[in-house]
């Protein structure tokens, strides 16, 4: 159980009206036995030093590593030998240990925590604020450099009592502060926080979403910003049936000045969201806030190989701005003109190769919403408007594809067109996914009745697909 420290975020969650039956969070094929990987962590010095034993079986990999530019950070690395300990000296960001290949091996080290969040201050391997530290775990975890994917590794976690602790990590079955997952995760498992952490936990009949807080004063109340998470869990709910997961970390960090950094999320072996928020932020700006439905969005998609992400960034640019417009949290208006105004930096530009071959900001955003953009169309006309890709979507979060898991994309078009009744998503991939697929956006927002005026949209009523842009955004 998670213990908080200062005041608890409060959260109202609403995950039960209409919630349908919440997928079973996955687990590793296998326990930490032969072949599991397995981690004693013990937190020191108010989390900034990670003091770490690791035990893998015969068999293993000899070459140990942690994420490339972590490697400064790992110190005093010894291998068990007899009644002793033997020191294991670095070899370019690497350490090699015989034994682990012949006899199995128990290894020892410490991570400098507090040194790696200040010196690389990189969300990918680790941040720090004001005592406040979070790493995914392939940062602190020394590794072998290859593994059987399908075992587990697992950590098992022990802390002063006045030191926070939190992870997105699925915890272990019938184990006391112990986390795993599949070691085919471990690479770009979830987030870990360590440290000055306001935490508290919120369950509900579908889900648990457990939040920390990094040290600071939002200007706008601890209440706006509980309300600011409510909403977010509210739209994404509503529009996927239920909350993705069954169990999620949101980590909220304060920041200088007003407004959102950067939100990222990360799955493979549980959930977890990392979101930055100025501490000057106002109540009006939390409740216009996109990044957390975007973020959330994520929760409800598989990972994907890496040269697909336009497709998980592209959904949840497309989907977020429908889905609070459902709940009446953004009007038709907004939608359409973040549409009309967006939709043109996903259009291919010169000796551009496709969506999985290009991968510059507009065509892995905006080109990712623009695939999802005609996916809906397609679906909708050729369905009479009785299927769209939001029945694609669902199908996908309720077969298990959602940020816990890896799928590979033949599997997502199968599952999204199987429920739409129509070969949509397979016939648009195949003609843009490695050629610059041409699209008239100005004929498609004319059919739909959408026209740019200034920075806003006029709608006309009479268009031949009136009908299907008012359902996109209908709150019904």
């Amino acid at each position: 159980m998670i213990v908080g420290r200062g005041p608890a975020v409060a959260l109202a969650l609403c995950l039960s009206t209409g919630c349908a039956r919440p997928a079973a969070s996955p687990s590793p094929k296998s326990g930490s036995g032969p072949g599991g990987w397995t981690y004693e962590v013990r937190l020191e010095e108010q989390a900034t030093v990670l003091s770490v034993e690791a035990l893998f079986p015969a068999g293993t990999d000899p070459e140990l590593a942690v994420d490339d530019e972590a490697d400064t950070f790992v110190r005093e690395v010894a291998v068990a030998q007899g009644a002793g300990w033997q020191i294991v000296g670095e070899q370019a960001g690497k350490w090699i240990v015989p034994q682990c290949r012949s006899t199995g091996c128990r290894v020892r080290y410490r991570f400098f925590l507090g040194q790696a969040a200040t010196s690389l201050d990189d969300t990918d391997l680790a941040i720090g604020h004001r005592g406040a530290f979070i790493a995914p775990p392939s940062t602190w975890l020394l590794r072998p450099l290859s593994g059987p994917a399908d075992r587990a590794f697992t950590f098992r976690v022990s802390r002063p009592p006045d030191v926070a602790f939190a992870t997105g990590v699925f915890p272990w079955p019938d184990s006391v502060d112990t986390y795993g997952a599949a070691i085919g995760f471990l690479s770009a498992a979830p987030y870990t926080a360590f440290g000055r952490w306001r935490l508290s936990r919120k369950a509900a009949p579908n889900a648990t979403l457990e939040i920390g807080v990094a040290p600071g004063t939002f200007e706008a109340g601890e209440e706006a910003v509980s309300e600011w998470i409510a909403s977010a869990v509210d739209v994404v709910s509503r529009y996927y049936g239920r909350f993705p997961v069954t169990r999620a970390l949101l980590l909220v960090v304060p920041s200088g000045g007003s407004g959102f950094g950067y939100g990222k999320t990360l799955g493979n072996g549980g959930a977890s969201i990392v979101v930055p928020i100025g501490e000057k932020t106002t109540r009006a700006a939390l409740a216009d806030d996109w990044v957390l439905v975007h973020e959330m969005i994520h929760l409800a998609f598989p990972d994907l190989p890496r040269d697909k992400l336009w497709l998980s960034e592209g959904l949840a640019t497309y989907v977020e701005p429908l889905a609070r417009a459902r709940t009446r949290r953004l009007s038709a208006e907004a939608v359409w003109s973040g549409l009309v105004h967006g939709l043109p930096h996903g259009l291919p530009a010169e000796g551009d190769q496709g969506l999985d071959r290009t991968h510059t900001w507009g065509r892995t955003y905006w080109g990712g919403a623009l695939f999802c953009f005609l996916a809906d169309m397609q679906i909708r006309t050729r369905t009479a408007n009785r299927r769209s890709l939001d029945d694609a979507l669902r199908a996908i979060l309720e077969q298990g594809g959602d940020a816990t898991t890896r799928w590979e994309i033949g599997r997502v078009l199968e599952v999204g067109d199987r429920a739409t009744g129509v070969p949509v998503l397979s016939e648009l991939y195949a003609k843009m996914s490695t050629t610059p697929y041409p699209v008239d956006l100005g004929h498609l927002f004319a059919e739909l009745g959408v026209t740019a005026a200034g920075k806003g949209v006029k709608f006309d009523d009479s268009a031949p697909l009136a009908s299907i842009r008012r359902a996109m955004t209908n709150p019904g």
